[in-house]
């Protein structure tokens, strides 16, 4: 029973995200079409199912897509005993890095707000970090030049995790995930799927 117990609080829910494109392979293509595959990144001389199947997934494709969102670079989590969540587009705060040192990649941050403005940063990989610092002001340190602002007034402590992610781990997480199919034998339309625990990211991705 004990390890039952564990094992149902340490589970995260996945959910699928899946948005559709409509291609159309005539020689001509309307305004209303072009202005579409322009959206995906696509030009009207792609004209093959097969060949637009295939950009879709393509390295160059999804590496524009994640060059496009900067709010990809930063994860935020709230941790619980067994359970630790990813609060993308739920979190309270906005940290805006103009540097990230290559040694700050991998490293899980604990930033503490205090209801007078003034922040500490701490880590959770036993490096003994102590970053103080004041949301709206610039902070300059070893691993990241940022602004930390906050999204909402902030009347009480506020604790999150947050952790850099790397252009490279975003672009494999990404390609290693999407999925592209056709609705239906035949159909013009193709569906364009994510899996994750992150469903407002995934949806962000397939909206981009």
């Amino acid at each position: 029973m004990g390890v039952a117990y564990i094992k149902n609080r340490s589970w995260v829910a996945s959910y699928q995200s899946t948005g559709t494109l409509i291609i159309e392979e005539s020689s001509r293509y309307s305004s209303g079409s072009q202005v579409l595959m322009q959206g995906f990144g696509l030009q009207s001389g792609f004209r093959n199912l097969d060949n637009q199947k295939s950009m879709l997934m393509s390295y160059d494709f999804i590496s524009r897509i994640v060059d496009s969102m900067p709010s990809l670079k930063i994860d935020y989590y709230t941790r619980g005993r067994f359970i630790q969540r990813n609060k993308y587009g739920e979190n309270l705060i906005n940290i805006k890095p103009d540097y990230i040192a290559p040694n700050a990649y991998g490293i899980l941050f604990k930033l503490q707000v205090k209801p007078d403005g003034t922040y500490v940063i701490t880590d959770e990989n036993k490096l003994n970090l102590k970053i103080k610092g004041r949301l709206n002001e610039p902070i300059q340190n070893n691993f990241f030049f940022a602004t930390i602002t906050p999204l909402v007034n902030l009347a009480s402590e506020y604790n999150i995790y947050f952790s850099f992610r790397d252009r490279q781990s975003l672009i494999d997480d990404f390609m290693g995930r999407i999925d592209v199919n056709y609705v239906s034998d035949g159909a013009s339309i193709l569906a364009v799927s994510l899996v994750s625990a992150t469903p407002a990211r995934d949806i962000d991705f397939i909206n981009k």
